[in-house]
């Protein structure tokens, strides 16, 4: 979902989505399906088992639908990098900052990549608009000036 602008409501909105989902198939499970046969631990387990996958896959699903089918071709526009980042874990995630509709946007890019990139140097970044209506980065190229 780091690729993806405004990636945090797609989750939020995705998450109760599949929250709603879950419980009402757990409830439907337990109302109509007799699994009285199988001992209360492992039919415990089952159910939030279940409903775990609901509530993390749904907001996973919506994402990859976003990225697959999206609503026009990409536009490319050159941006200029205002910083670079690297995570502290073990292994390292690389991105980089830039300036997209007035926010500071994070994208994460390969570890190669990034050790070519100086900050303020241009690069040029295609933009779609998802399935959902969410915008996603497609491409990242350098501009050879």
């Amino acid at each position: 979902m780091d690729q993806i602008f405004f990636g945090g409501t797609l989750f939020v909105i995705f998450l109760v989505v599949g929250l709603i989902l879950g419980y009402q198939t757990i409830y439907y499970i337990k109302e109509r399906t007799p699994l009285l046969s199988h001992p209360m631990v492992q039919k415990n387990f089952f159910l939030k088992s279940l409903f775990f996958l609901f509530l993390i896959g749904t907001p996973s699903l919506a994402s990859f639908y976003n990225r697959t089918f999206p609503f026009n071709s990409p536009t490319c526009a050159i941006f200029p990098i205002l910083e670079k980042g690297q995570s502290s874990r073990t292994p390292s995630s690389y991105f980089i900052y830039f300036q997209y509709q007035n926010q500071k946007e994070r994208l994460s890019i390969n570890k190669d990549m990034w050790m070519a990139i100086k900050e303020n140097q241009p690069m040029e970044i295609c933009i779609a608009k998802g399935g959902l209506g969410f915008e996603f980065v497609k491409e990242i190229y350098f501009v050879h000036e």
